[in-house]
């Protein structure tokens, strides 16, 4: 079709091509508004299926070094660690996600969301007091310690 063929169509079809549509708005194909922002961290080794972030916006990635356990079984390797911008509802698919024994962690203003595969613990961001609820059930699901740290930030926390 000549390019004036092309013109005609796309001017009858109010400016679109055939077969085309518009683009949608970044936030709402990643399903984020300003409503339901949260930031959060998840390590795609704690995933069921690491393929899940693909569904995220994700802004960040940093990758540690040799050593991080990955399974019950002892092997161990590099965690890969990953800041998204989510919805609520895709905080709750990030929890069904999730493998025993691991969590994400999601921030908002003061509030620190932590899921584990079977809790979703609602905390205050800058209030380490009330983290031990999501420190305890971390320690009986396994998690040494200094895991529980909840870097509620950009950083790494102690992964770094």
């Amino acid at each position: 079709m000549s390019r004036a063929g092309l013109r005609a169509k796309a001017d009858a079809a109010d400016g679109a091509l055939p077969g085309c549509r518009e683009p949608e708005p970044l936030g709402l194909r990643f399903g984020v508004d300003e409503f339901t922002h949260w930031r959060g961290a998840v390590i795609a080794e704690g995933l069921h299926d690491p393929a899940l972030l693909n569904e995220f916006r994700v802004s960040r990635a940093f990758i540690t070094g040799e050593g991080h356990p990955l399974d019950e079984d002892g092997a161990e390797g590099r965690w890969h660690l990953y800041w998204v911008d989510v919805s609520d509802a895709e905080i709750d698919r990030a929890q069904a996600g999730t493998r025993h024994g691991w969590y994400a962690l999601f921030w908002q203003g003061d509030s620190l969301v932590v899921v584990y595969d079977d809790a979703r613990l609602e905390l205050a961001r800058h209030d380490r007091r009330s983290w031990q609820p999501a420190i305890d059930h971390g320690l009986g699901q396994g998690l040494r310690r200094e895991w529980l740290d909840f870097p509620a930030d950009d950083s790494a926390g102690t992964l770094a």
